[in-house]
C-alpha cells in the first residue's frame, strides 16, 4: 500500500539519485503525491495479477524497503527470485534479512542513506542461490519441521 510510512517518496528520489529506474506496486493515498514527484524512470503498476508480480521480481534488481515493518515478507519473496534488498535495519526486516546474504541495511528511511544502500547492493556481487535457501528457511515445510523438532519426543 502507498502508505506514508512505508516511505516510497525515499525510494523514488533515492532511485533518481542513483540513476535507476524504479518500479512502485501498490496503491493507496499517497498515489496522486508520488506520481506526482515521480519522474519519467518511474513506473506505476496496481492490480498485478500472481503472473505479473513474478515477471516483476524475475526482472528486478533490487527492492527497497524503507518502512518499518512488524515481519517484512517482500525482501524473502525477492530472496526467492534471487534479488536482494536495501532495508531499513527495524522491525522484521531484521529477521528476514541478512546483510550480505540478501539485503544490506540502511540507518533511516532518508534519501541520503537509501541512496547510499543502493550504491553498495549495486556493487556487491550477490550469490543468487545462497538468497534462495535463504528464503526457503521461512517455507511453510521448513517451519513445519521446525515445530515438528520441538515437540516430537
Amino acid at each position: 500500500r502507498l502508505m506514508p510510512y512505508k516511505h516510497v517518496d525515499v525510494a523514488i528520489e533515492a532511485a533518481t539519485r542513483a540513476g535507476r529506474p524504479l518500479v512502485v506496486i501498490g496503491k493507496g493515498p499517497e498515489e496522486a503525491r508520488l506520481r506526482a514527484m515521480a519522474g519519467e524512470d518511474v513506473v506505476f503498476g496496481q492490480d498485478l495479477t500472481d503472473a505479473q508480480l513474478r515477471w516483476a521480481y524475475a526482472h528486478a534488481t533490487a527492492l527497497i524497503a524503507a518502512s518499518h515493518e512488524d515481519f517484512g515478507i517482500t525482501p524473502l519473496e525477492a530472496s526467492a527470485w534471487g534479488v536482494p534488498t536495501v532495508a531499513l535495519r527495524s522491525g522484521g526486516y531484521l529477521d528476514t534479512i541478512v546483510e550480505g546474504i540478501n539485503g544490506v541495511f540502511v540507518e533511516g528511511p532518508t534519501v541520503e542513506a537509501v541512496a547510499e544502500g543502493v550504491e553498495r547492493l549495486l556493487a556487491h556481487d550477490w550469490d543468487r542461490v545462497a538468497m534462495q535457501a535463504h528464503a526457503e528457511r521461512f517455507s511453510e515445510e521448513e517451519f513445519g519441521q521446525r515445530i515438528l523438532g520441538m515437540v516430537a519426543p
